[in-house]
């Protein structure tokens, strides 16, 4: 049963990690796309004194769709790997990365029928997938300490996921220069 548990964090961790990355380095891409337009809006705003109104008419806003969708994405990231040691949280991870998976695969210029376009839905199913089998953990095993009478929260092998492997390393360390 921990491996399960120990399985869904890590897929909910390198989930929102690949998510994270994925769309910041898509946001970095677009920045010269959006760049132009943007440049012209507020040119025309302040340098030529069009009021607003107006100079917002100039301006093609779809521009900003994709751009805005790769924020989404990088929050949505950063919300799921700040909140991955709690657990309840997956009720929250879960609807919002199947709505994003949607939002994504109506965009055309993020997926297209292509393979390898489509592989960028990978990080969201990761994060469901990692934040369900969290749920279905805590769940069965809040149920089993329930039914044998432990008050729940006091998990002896509960160990926080270490991606990196760094914690083992420093008890090893301690324990060359004990002589253990």
């Amino acid at each position: 049963m921990g491996t399960l548990r120990d399985a869904g964090r890590r897929m909910l961790f390198w989930g929102a990690l690949i998510l994270v990355v994925w769309a910041a380095y898509e946001l970095f891409v677009r920045v010269d796309a959006m760049a132009l337009p943007l440049g012209m809006f507020f040119r025309m705003w302040f340098g030529e004194k069009v009021p607003f109104g107006r100079a917002i008419t100039y301006v093609d806003w779809r521009i900003l769709e994709t751009p805005g969708l790769l924020v989404l994405c990088i929050l949505l990231g950063v919300i799921a790997l700040s909140t991955r040691r709690k657990v309840k949280m997956g009720l929250v991870i879960i609807p919002l990365s199947v709505l994003m998976g949607f939002v994504l695969v109506g965009v055309r210029g993020l997926i297209t029928p292509n393979i390898w376009q489509t592989l960028k839905l990978l990080p969201l199913i990761l994060m469901v997938l990692g934040s369900l089998f969290s749920l279905i953990f805590h769940y069965a095993f809040l149920s089993k300490q329930k039914k044998r009478g432990i008050p729940p929260g006091t998990d002896r092998n509960a160990m926080p996921y270490d991606p990196f492997g760094m914690r083992g390393t420093e008890r090893t360390r301690d324990n060359q220069y004990k002589g253990n």
